[in-house]
């Protein structure tokens, strides 16, 4: 009897050792494969029009310095964005073309995988931009990890170790939604993380997206309130001018630096 225990013992310590070598040796899926899914998750969203309540830290719709941006886009990828205030009133106006958006815009909206691979490898973030790396761009360049980040495993493209001052992207590990973006919009200024959560399964874009600086403190907060397909008969003010409007001139300085730092930042 004492014997049999011994063995069974034995058997359940082997079991438990290959599980672990198992979960050790985890396959990380290439980053091409995990970016080329991700876009084709709303690659067809060609029309949309999505209002966000943007505010300060951490998401308080009572801050006094907040603002709403109407967001449409085209099927020429063209992206049109106002800022207004509580009465529609346009506070600022800013019109970019796909090869002009943002790295977070692009990571959210851009249907073109191969460029956006391209985009996250010149900001840093170690992508594998060819199927077949080549001598210059070796296999090795592959420095992906598997990591828990809040409630969720994730996939993370980031140099090895991983720190928090290194460009990366994290992507859920079953759904391959994007979940995190640490870049800096030039190479020689600060540096953000972006986090995306709560996404839509109708059209896979994230209900809120935070900004944090590189210490962690969240700067700004932006919420969907409203998400839809943009039909012909979506009427919004066509703005001749870009930038700042007399009534967005006059606002508070606090809420002008809110939109500066969005649109500089995210948008």
């Amino acid at each position: 009897m004492r014997f049999s225990k011994s063995i069974q013992g034995y058997f359940l310590v082997a079991l438990g050792f290959c599980f672990w070598l198992n979960t050790a040796s985890a396959y990380i899926p290439p980053s091409l494969f995990i970016l080329k899914t991700w876009v084709g998750k709303h690659a067809r969203q060609k029309k949309l029009k999505i209002t966000h309540l943007v505010t300060p830290g951490g998401g308080s719709q009572n801050s006094p310095a907040h603002f709403k941006e109407v967001l449409m886009a085209s099927e020429g990828q063209l992206l049109r964005s106002w800022a207004v205030n509580d009465s529609n009133e346009v506070l600022f106006y800013q019109e970019k073309v796909v090869k002009e958006w943002s790295l977070p815009t692009q990571l959210l909206m851009s249907s073109d995988w191969v460029t956006l691979g391209r985009l996250l490898k010149d900001m840093g973030v170690p992508m594998v931009t060819q199927n077949r790396p080549s001598q210059s761009e070796p296999v090795e360049i592959e420095q992906q990890s598997l990591v828990r980040w809040k409630d969720t495993i994730s996939w993370v493209i980031s140099e090895k170790p991983i720190q928090n001052q290194h460009p990366q992207i994290w992507f859920e590990k079953d759904t391959f939604l994007p979940l995190r973006m640490l870049y800096s919009p030039n190479h020689d200024s600060k540096s953000y993380d972006v986090a995306f959560d709560n996404f839509r399964k109708d059209f896979s874009y994230p209900r809120m997206v935070s900004l944090s600086d590189s210490s962690g403190r969240v700067l700004l907060t932006s919420q969907v309130v409203d998400l839809g397909p943009a039909s012909e008969s979506t009427k919004w003010p066509r703005t001749s001018s870009h930038g700042w409007t007399a009534a967005g001139n006059s606002v508070p300085s606090e809420l002008k630096d809110l939109i500066e730092l969005y649109y500089k930042s995210f948008r």
